[in-house]
């Protein structure tokens, strides 16, 4: 049995293509099983109780595959909900995955508009369900959108990465794989922070190294005395600064990264100091990046430790 992390895709009611592919085709397809005319239990690949929901329903047999990853493959799969048709997207894993099962226990006791929500799991933690996904990862989408981002934008990102990390800290968790690539575009204007297999507990990681990409782990990482904390974080968002500002060029290996004209890229380099007592907060970041925005501009995301 594998398990499957779940994120929806799409809202709509209606979410497969005209024809013997969409909703009306295939409830004719399966009915004719059913003198009813209703949906029978053999339709669903999978049908589960998840805590805090609702029995829900995955149609398995119409996934398709559409990337992967060291922890796992991606599909997008038809999923019913509330007797309507969506799309979700399921990352599966092996049933003993260690970094599936943290993810899950991280995602059930956090909540904040700009991380991946849990909706919920099966009774063996086999599902999880989060929030809407509708645009891919931030580096696909900045690679691609290249010339329709501009600065508000870009500050907008840093500064919803920047509060998201900080509830993480409030939290007492360290997220541990910080990069454009765990992070999922919601709109132009909303972005999510994802992948938290590789994340401890900040107060309780003494002697726990938990390294992510090789590009964006801090410094002081590669000494196998080294644990991770807040300031390995900070490092990482600096990274993820510089790829935001560069709109994810290719990260050289070994060597120092150039410095963008933008105004922003003060917290990049402060986040590369060598001393990780000498970096800032991501509270601070915060506070300083929301001076960076336009008087009157729109901010998506809350301050959730003045809440």
């Amino acid at each position: 049995m594998s398990s499957l992390i779940i994120w929806k895709w799409h809202t709509q009611n209606r979410i497969l293509k005209n024809g013997e592919n969409s909703e009306e085709g295939l409830l004719k397809k399966e009915s004719r099983r059913n003198k009813n005319n209703n949906l029978s239990r053999e339709f669903f690949s999978n049908t589960f109780p998840s805590y805090n929901l609702k029995e829900r329903s995955l149609l398995l047999r119409f996934k398709e595959r559409i990337g992967g990853g060291k922890f796992g493959t991606i599909y997008k799969c038809p999923y019913v909900e509330d007797g309507r048709y969506i799309w979700v997207a399921i990352k599966e894993t092996s049933n003993n995955c260690r970094e599936s099962l943290r993810e899950e226990e991280v995602l059930s006791r956090i909540n904040h508009i700009n991380i991946v929500q849990l909706k919920g799991t099966n009774q063996e933690g086999s599902f999880i369900l989060v929030m809407p996904l509708r645009q891919g990862d931030l580096k696909n989408f900045l690679q691609k959108e290249k010339d329709s981002i501009t600065s508000d934008h870009q500050i907008r990102y840093c500064m919803q990465i920047s509060d998201a990390m900080r509830y993480l800290i409030y939290k007492q968790i360290v997220h541990c794989d910080l990069k454009a690539s765990n992070i999922l575009v919601v709109n132009v204007n909303h972005i999510e922070i994802s992948d938290f297999g590789l994340s401890v507990d900040l107060y309780n990681s003494q002697g726990l190294r938990s390294l992510g990409t090789d590009t964006h782990i801090a410094l002081e990482l590669f000494d196998k005395n080294a644990c991770t904390c807040e300031a390995t974080d900070v490092w990482s968002f600096g990274v993820t600064v510089w790829e935001i500002v560069t709109f994810c060029s290719k990260i050289p290996y070994f060597e120092e990264l150039k410095k963008p004209k933008q105004k922003i890229t003060e917290f990049m380099i402060r986040g590369w100091l060598l001393e990780a007592s000498q970096r800032p907060k991501f509270n601070q970041i915060f506070l300083k990046l929301a001076k960076s925005l336009p008087e009157g501009a729109d901010f998506v995301g809350p301050n959730v430790l003045n809440a």
